[in-house]
């Protein structure tokens, strides 16, 4: 979004071409969702002890990259500029892979995982605007240019969540059975339970 007045030309609304929010994601899986050991070294973990600041970190950037304002964007730079806008299912899919990448499966991305279904979770069932959020205090503030909360029922995000979660289950049913370890055969099989409850919370 590049503001003007008045008296100055060209577009406001530009799309980021498909290529470069391709390779942004890319950066953060790389950099990021694979856990970057270096800022974990063992000879000053074992001198502070462990801390879980760098998964915290990892968690706030999945779920930044599902939240429901995010994918709204993308769904509408898709109406606005086909030609260059990142396709909202393509994006899905790109990020699951990333997220949902076989190896390698340590502490953190199981985490990442979890928060994952999380993120998909609030768009097939969000939760209801709290009393302080429907009466905000105080003069409201200045709406964001090309910002507005959409309205995530009568939009395409929870069919294409539930989609992701009916995938990620019939995998994760594949991998309890093939998991190498206790540790892989229990979070698979409870992701899959996980995604049971989401679909079906009766």
């Amino acid at each position: 979004v590049d503001l003007k007045t008045t008296d100055q030309t060209g577009a406001v609304y530009t799309v980021i071409p498909k290529a470069r929010q391709r390779a942004a994601l890319a950066f953060l899986s790389e950099n990021i969702i694979t856990t970057p050991e270096w800022l974990q070294p063992r000879d000053i973990i074992s001198r502070i002890g462990p801390s879980t600041t760098l998964g915290a970190r990892q968690s706030a950037i999945v779920t930044s990259l599902l939240s429901t304002a995010r994918l709204a964007r993308l769904s509408e730079a898709e109406k606005f500029d086909p030609a260059n806008a990142y396709p909202l299912t393509e994006y899905l899919s790109d990020l699951k892979n990333i997220v949902w990448a076989k190896a390698p499966l340590d502490g953190n991305r199981r985490v990442l995982q979890r928060v994952y279904l999380q993120r998909l979770e609030g768009l097939v069932s969000p939760p209801a605007p709290s009393a302080a959020a429907a009466a905000p205090a105080g003069p409201p503030s200045r709406p964001t240019p090309f910002v507005t909360a959409p309205n995530l029922q009568q939009s395409d995000l929870p069919a294409l969540a539930r989609m992701q979660l009916r995938d990620i289950q019939r995998e994760a049913r594949a991998m309890a059975t093939t998991a190498t370890s206790a540790t892989l055969k229990a979070h698979w099989a409870d992701i899959a339970d996980r995604v049971t409850k989401i679909l079906d919370p009766k």
